[in-house]
């Protein structure tokens, strides 16, 4: 049978086993040596009984011709150059083509073939032995080797560049020994010899004398018995011919080695062995059908380039249940790599292999820290063509710089895609039909992974297989060129990591067996190059584009809580604003499926898109290629964790019409309604109300919906737009600072405002309230459940900014509070959740029946389809015990409010808003069996379940049941008993007893002894009928999984509602948990006011809850016990490090709290609703804009000065330092003088003394000073004072900041210290010596005293 081209053909063939005679196992060994692929590096074959074959290695080297340094080994004593060489014949009669001095290739197991130069063991010793059939050579190799190699694994040496000669050029010792022979090829043989000639120190087997022909010829040969009988015998016979090297296998621990050593190798010197090169070979992965490791083709061709891949794409017995064991591995080629100290080129190959093995030989690791980790590619810039490590790097065409895309066109052209690649059809048609496949699909994903299903593993090539390989810690198969992969199992895993890294990928699968390309093959005739086993590409994803599928376990999720946004962003300079744009936007969580669109006018600072980031996370976003104005160019750039991809306008930035009649045609057209669109009902304000059919988008929202074409592009390009947009959920997003339709109608129009309080990007970010190890965020959050996160979340970054709804939320935490046991029952149940507003997502693409019909995922073969058929199954399960968790924690909340536990508005319209489950969950309970489905993976409905395949199955029993009848028909009119005898085809004979006599329309059919068996037509047409009605239940079977899928998502609707209400219990019951997390709580008061005012009485800071804290009061705006009004304006000074900053986080953060409805650390808190909380804290420069420490400090303060009104809360930390002193003063005092005057609420901490002055005597300004206690005060040297700070807030300036005690503990030293003080003194004697002459001018000038009193002044 001639042999096919498979995948096994990759591999290296299983040795034979331990039991196998010597004799045999010899000339395996010598057979594989000779048949190593290129660049392969020819790996040493293993077996586990312990014999090593190895490199026959003799003596390392002792002195050089020209005097170089003697060498001491321990295999001998060591011998010196010079002397006469000594004429000896040859034991044997020598070969005329090799003789003493000739240039060869010597090949060893394990090694690539190697430049050598035939020469005596000695000078003028024998060359060659055994009639000439080994000759002893010496390795051009440092340090030099010598070894006595049989003539079949010896070829004459024409120079380096000889094609038929696999090169090795991954191994720089080889191209330098191959250098070496280059140069020693152009000498003569006597030259040669001379200049090349290493002295060895003579082996053990030498000075024994077991070298000799004679004991050679007169050992006499043993029989094979006698060989296995007498191992020590055997042992010196096999080191005569073959030493064996020392493998080392390295553990799963770095600390721990095992060594596999022959036995026959256990008197070798390891001095005398070859060292390793500096590249490691671990085995590739083996996904044989036999189990055992097939023979590695000489051509080194990659599994995919095989043209029949039939037995491993078929995935036939295959025991995909066993679990992987631990194999010894063989890396790839590694350019750069230390010396093991003990050699390491083994390739282990385990004579028999199961599917663990087979398995673990992916190389797949566990933890990155394995002692197995795989060696990672290195980058092929400044890489010769010559000395390139793989294939890839050696095409000029796909080298960077030299590249061409899809269309021609130079990576210097400015329309340039780097997204394609131009292959030349010479290299694309000389490639084989598989391969053939992954570059076309390659050149039109060039910047994606490609996992290329072969089988039942995922493939990676070239640049891909150098990805992999570093970042999945896996390792290289062998070959010429980059290639690794790993089991189908695996996908879910690695993909996600490549994503979670910024990498796109894409999942290619067959779409086709083995058997349907045969029959293609033979109906259609398809061309060479079609003969390949169909794939299409299923899914492209990024970190922005992903889902939850089938392949991801249903135990576990490899999502975070936290949304993951996917934005398109369209800029148009705006007309109203001279130096802001408008911006369009358009984002979205894949893993959820909502569509949020926006557009809205910006200042020059993108003010409301940094904010819009800040609130929703992007970590994706699509642009139009060269249409980015400089501010916008600049703030992606500062994103660097954020993919950018640039989409070409019109054709990938779609346009607004273009977008909408998209939508109109492929989603939203009723053909009910003569196909005219029906919008969802959100969507439908971003249209022209001019336009009935919808198809133009309103004036205000046209930006918005290019975004959102962009959006649909992408998605549409990673086949995912249908799986989300059939879901119709729409939202228009609006920024908080522009006011809504949620106002108070009725207030004022002075008094209108938005619903929510509004916090920016930079008031995020400083007062740490979603990121940083003491956030608010992460101090709030106590839920249960991840959707219940990611809405505490949205909570938090808009709180609320209307009285009324604020005292909602008061009442339901405090109620929640006050039914703790309840409570306690709940939260359990809670954190039992699964999530399922993304696992209603996933039931939704799960059941559709597009997906199933015209996606590429349903034509795909899985070979793993039983485990991804109980993961699906296994999902639905899951949500249908949440769905019924969340009906007993609503069921609880009911009970405490029959008995009137619970009265709060909000609860109770949560309890009522409910949807009811009970009908829907008992359907599903009822419709299958769930125990035997998750088992089986397998859905097997219940009567009622599904209505066709009720219908189907009723049909099948209807004509069963007339088949009967007739049956009995039968019986009376022939007057025997007649019975129906057959299966499947050949069911509905008729048998009767033999002596029947039957009418001419029974044909005869079968018999047996006795009886006869009969069809006539009636019983065909049963057979026929029956048969019709069986193959269409079945189909109907085989989707029955999805047809429950869909039918859950029939009531998304109900399910999403569900959900919502359990999420806000879960929110208000984190709120209350942390309203009980301190001693000293207490509920804020919250009202509008014509005068703004904050009192906070021995608050403390919200994150910190610790018995130390020092509790401060804070009062603006309000009057105090004689009745003097406190000023809305606090100056705070105070010594360095005295708690200014923390004091005004802290009012920022309780002013927070308070209006998220939360109770507040405090004995009191009450306060005016704020707007706005604006933060200009801290000492930042923004190195990726170009700017500035002050010039961040201005535009914050620039955002401030243009926003804030008196409802605003004001925290601004030091303005003014980052620029000169006299400079930072001024403007500090414009911008304090400014702000006063609105009456804004603000904190205005300063060191500038002299702002002090010019600032305490203006109206409803408040002096304040974080207290301190000073001991040892000396004015002459402040290093021996001592401060004490007590955090404590009190009236009045700091005389001094004392930043000479912040120097000393920070470590100055004390002389510096002494100096700058004594420095400082000096500057404060002439600004003061100043102040006083300017003052007595002035007075003069004034007439407010004389010359007379100047003089009396005696200065």
């Amino acid at each position: 049978m001639q042999k096919q081209t498979t995948l096994f053909s990759f591999f290296s063939r299983t040795p034979k086993s331990a039991t196998s005679s010597p004799s045999s196992s010899t000339s395996k060994s010598q057979t594989n040596g000779s048949s190593t692929p290129p660049g392969g590096d020819g790996d040493d074959n293993v077996s586990m009984s312990g014999e090593t074959p190895s490199k026959s290695l003799v003596s390392t080297p002792v002195s050089r011709t020209g005097g170089e340094k003697r060498r001491r080994t321990s295999g001998g004593q060591s011998a010196e150059l010079g002397g006469s060489r000594k004429k000896v014949k040859n034991e044997d009669s020598p070969s005329k083509e090799y003789s003493e001095g000739t240039l060869v290739w010597a090949k060893l197991e394990g090694y690539p073939w190697w430049p050598a130069m035939i020469r005596g063991e000695t000078h003028g010793g024998a060359y060659s032995r055994k009639s000439a059939v080994e000759f002893h050579v010496q390795f051009f190799d440092d340090p030099p080797s010598r070894a006595w190699i049989r003539k079949g694994d010896l070829k004459i040496y024409r120079g380096s560049q000889d094609a038929d000669i696999p090169p090795a050029r991954s191994d720089r010792a080889w191209l330098s020994a191959c250098k070496i022979a280059d140069d020693a090829l152009a000498l003569k043989t006597e030259k040669r010899l001379e200049k090349h000639w290493i002295e060895f120190t003579p082996s053990e087997e030498e000075n024994n004398g077991n070298c000799s022909a004679e004991s050679e010829e007169e050992e006499e040969p043993k029989t094979e018995t006698e060989r296995m009988e007498t191992p020590k015998s055997r042992s010196s016979r096999r080191e005569v011919k073959k030493h064996k090297r020392v493998l080392t296998i390295a553990s799963s621990s770095e600390d721990e080695e095992s060594e596999v050593v022959s036995k026959s190798s256990k008197k070798l010197n390891t001095s005398n062995l070859k060292k390793p090169r500096k590249e490691e070979d671990e085995d590739d992965y083996s996904p044989t059908k036999n189990g055992s490791l097939e023979e590695e083709s000489e051509s080194s061709e990659s599994l995919v380039e095989s043209e029949k891949m039939s037995e491993v794409e078929s995935g036939t017995d295959h025991d995909e249940d066993d679990t992987p064991k631990k194999t010894p591995k063989r890396s790839a080629p590694k350019a750069k790599q230390k010396l093991s100290a003990t050699p390491n080129r083994g390739s282990p190959v385990v004579s028999k292999v199961d599917m663990k093995g087979r398995l673990q030989q992916f190389n797949i690791k566990d933890t990155p820290n394995s002692s197995l980790s795989s060696p990672k590619p290195e980058s092929n810039k400044g890489i010769e063509e010559s000395d390139a490590l793989w294939e890839h790097m050696r095409l000029t065409w796909a080298q960077d710089g030299k590249r061409m895309d899809a269309n021609r066109r130079k990576q210097t052209h400015p329309d340039y895609d780097p997204r394609t690649l131009y292959v030349p059809p010479e290299y694309f048609n000389s490639k084989s039909p598989a391969m053939r496949q992954w570059w076309e699909m390659k050149s039109k994903h060039f910047d994606t992974i490609l996992f290329f299903k072969v089988g039942k593993f995922y493939e990676f090539y070239h640049w891909d297989a150098c990805t992999a390989v570093q970042e999945l810690s896996i390792t290289f198969m062998k070959g010429d060129y980059a290639h690794s992969g790993f089991p189908e199992i695996s996908f879910s895993r690695f993909a996600n990591t490549l994503m979670e890294k910024g990498y796109k990928v894409a999942r290619i699968e067959q779409t086709e067996t083995p058997a349907m390309l045969e029959k293609r093959v033979k109906t259609s005739k398809p061309a060479k190059h079609e003969k390949v086993i169909k794939r299409e590409i299923c899914q492209i994803a990024t970190k922005g584009v992903r889902y939850a599928s089938f392949q991801d376990d249903s135990s576990s999720s490899p999502f975070t809580p936290e949304s993951a946004y996917l934005y398109a962003i369209v800029e148009k300079s705006s007309s109203s604003t001279a130096e802001g744009s408008s911006f369009g936007v358009c984002f979205i969580d894949t893993t959820i499926g909502t569509f949020h669109i926006g557009e809205f006018e910006d200042d020059r600072h993108a003010s409301r898109l940094r904010t819009l980031f800040s609130h929703f996370t992007p970590v994706q976003i699509l642009h139009e290629r060269g249409k980015l104005s400089s501010c916008l160019q600049q703030l992606l750039q500062n994103m660097s964790s954020v993919r950018k991809d640039p989409l070409l306008p019109d054709t990938e930035f779609w346009g607004a019409k273009k977008t909408l009649k998209f939508l109109a045609e492929e989603y939203f057209r009723d053909k009910e309604a003569g196909g005219a669109p029906q919008w969802p009902p959100e969507f439908q304000a971003v249209l022209s109300k001019s336009d009935g059919l919808g198809l133009t988008p309103d004036e205000d929202w046209e930006l918005g919906v290019r975004s959102l074409g962009a959006v649909v592009w992408y998605l549409k390009d990673c086949l995912l737009d249908h799986d989300l947009l059939s879901q119709k959920k729409f939202e228009v997003y609006k920024p908080a600072d522009i006011s809504s339709n949620a106002t108070v109608p009725s207030l004022p129009e002075r008094l209108k405002r938005s619903k929510y309080m509004i916090l920016d990007g930079v008031t995020l970010r400083n007062l740490e309230i979603l990121e940083g190890p003491l956030s608010l965020l992460s101090t709030l959050d106590k839920c249960g459940t991840n959707f219940g996160k990611r809405l505490l979340r949205h909570w938090v970054c808009l709180p609320l900014a209307i009285p009324a709804d604020i005292c909602d939320r008061q009442d339901a935490i405090e109620e929640l509070m006050c039914i703790r046991e309840r409570r306690d029952k709940v939260v359990p149940l809670l954190k039992s959740l699964p999530d399922l507003e993304r696992l209603l997502t996933k039931t939704h693409y799960l059941g559709s029946a597009y997906r199933s019909k015209n996606h590429p995922d349903g034509r795909a073969i899985f070979f793993n389809e039983i485990n991804y058929s109980k993961n699906k199954i296994n999902d639905l399960i899951t949500v249908l015990k949440g769905f019924k968790t969340c009906v007993k924690i609503i069921k609880e909340f009911k009970n405490a409010k029959d008995e009137d536990e619970i009265k709060s508005s909000l609860i109770t319209r949560v309890i009522e808003g409910f949807p009811s489950l009970d009908k829907l969950l008992t359907y599903f309970d009822n419709a299958f069996d769930h125990q035997a489905a998750s088992k089986e993976g397998k859905i097997k409905p219940r009567p009622g379940a599904d209505e066709q395949f009720d219908n189907a199955r009723q049909t099948v029993a209807e004509i069963q049941s007339e088949a009967d009848e007739y049956l009995k028909d039968i019986s009376r009119q022939l007057k025997a008993r007649a019975v129906y005898f057959g299966s499947d085809k050949k069911r509905f004979q008729i048998e009767v007893p033999d002596y029947v006599k039957v009418s001419k329309e029974f044909e005869m059919s079968s018999g047996r002894k006795g009886f006869k068996r009969y069809y006539n037509a009636k019983t065909k047409g049963f057979l026929a009928s029956i048969m019709e009605a069986e193959t269409e239940r079945e189909e109907i079977l085989r989707d029955i999984t999805r047809r429950i899928f869909a039918q859950f998502d029939k009531d998304r609707e109900t399910w999403s509602r569900a959900v919502e209400c359990i999420a806000t219990l879960d929110v208000l019951i984190s709120l209350a948990i942390y309203s009980e997390s301190q001693d000293l709580m207490c509920r804020p008061t919250l009202s509008y006011s014509s005068l703004p005012f904050l009192n906070i009485v021995e608050g403390r800071h919200p994150c910190v809850a610790s018995d130390s804290y020092i509790p401060n009061d804070t009062k603006m705006g309000v009057e105090i016990e004689d009745e003097t009004p406190k000023g809305n304006f606090v100056i705070l000074t105070g010594p360095n490090m005295g708690g200014k900053s923390t004091l005004m986080r802290q009012v920022g953060l309780l002013t927070i709290l308070s209006q998220l409805g939360c109770h507040v650390p405090a004995e009191k808190c009450e306060l005016s609703v704020v707007d706005r909380v604006f933060t200009r804290l801290g000492a930042n420069d923004n190195i990726g804009e170009g700017e500035s420490t002050f010039f961040v400090e201005m535009s914050e303060t620039s955002a401030i000065l243009k926003h804030a009104t008196p409802s605003s809360l004001l925290l601004i930390d030091e303005l003014g330092r980052g620029t000169a002193t006299y400079d930072g003063t001024a403007i500090a005092y414009a911008v304090a003088k400014e702000l006063s005057e609105r009456k804004c609420r603000s904190f205005f901490s300063t060191h500038y003394h002299t702002l002090v002055e010019a600032l305490q005597d203006m109206p409803l300004i408040q002096m304040s000073h974080m207290a301190c206690m000073v001991e040892n005060e000396n004015e002459d040297d402040p290093t021996q004072e001592s401060i004490t700070f007590l955090y404590k807030m009190i009236s009045g300036p700091c005389p001094k900041s004392y930043g000479f005690n912040a120097a000393r503990l920070a470590g100055i030293n004390d002389d510096v210290i002494r100096v700058a003080y004594k420095k400082a003194k000096e500057l404060e004697s002439v600004v003061n010596g100043i102040r006083s002459f300017t003052a007595i001018c002035t007075g003069i000038q004034e007439k407010k005293f004389s010359m007379k009193d100047f003089a009396a002044l005696k200065i």
